[in-house]
């Protein structure tokens, strides 16, 4: 049910960019799919048949699937999302997928800490205008697994706006890897997510692209 990126926080590289979190990635895909076989008792087959996903896929070989904030030299920061729904849709949740990088030693998933979001509905001058709906703040799980945030009554919005917030990151790039991307001692700290999404309904007719 969304439609496109409108605005995002930052960005590490263009290729990061949050239009990569509008559909699952293959890898995103095939580890949702791993973690429910017996492999998931088994931490160094998981994470091994994971990598090979990601190698497939082509986020381990400079193609990213993701999106990545730019970095902070500590964990306290705020990122946010905004996405353009469709027309005319009653949104009943909102899904995140964090991105965990099984390529990278000691496969480390970046996600936030903890998350919000709001529905606005756009004026006529096409920006941002009402708050239709601004939910509670809930604590992100730091795996690469879908987590669905459902709204207490469904929502209607005509020419919807959500903005996704993700508060403080958990993850840095490693002490022992990135000596000279360090400042005063300190490495830094990204977000990154696989996938963002709505569930809903969308009114009879309307087309999508």
């Amino acid at each position: 049910m969304l439609r496109r990126v409108r605005e995002c926080s930052s960005v590490d590289h263009s290729n990061e960019s949050a239009e990569n979190t509008l559909t699952r990635s293959n890898c995103g895909v095939g580890v949702s799919v791993l973690s429910n076989t017996v492999v998931v008792d088994d931490p160094l087959a998981f994470e091994a048949i994971a990598k090979r996903l990601q190698l497939d896929c082509g986020c381990a070989r400079g193609q990213p699937c993701y999106w990545s904030s730019a970095s902070t030299w500590g964990y306290k920061t705020t990122d946010y999302l905004d996405y353009t729904l469709w027309e005319n849709c009653l949104v009943n949740s909102v899904q995140l997928v964090p991105y965990r990088v099984f390529w990278y030693p000691g496969s480390p998933t970046y996600s936030p800490r903890r998350i919000s979001f709001a529905l606005y509905e756009l004026g006529e001058d096409g920006e941002i205008d009402t708050l239709v709906y601004e939910s509670m703040t809930f604590s992100a799980v730091k795996d690469m697994k879908m987590q669905s945030f459902e709204l207490p009554l469904r929502v209607f919005l005509s020419r919807g706006v959500l903005r996704l917030n993700l508060f403080d990151r958990q993850e840095d790039i490693g002490l022992d890897v990135a000596q000279w991307m360090q400042e005063n001692d300190l490495p830094p700290y990204y977000t990154c997510l696989s996938y963002v999404g709505v569930t809903g309904l969308l009114e009879i007719g309307t087309q999508q692209e």
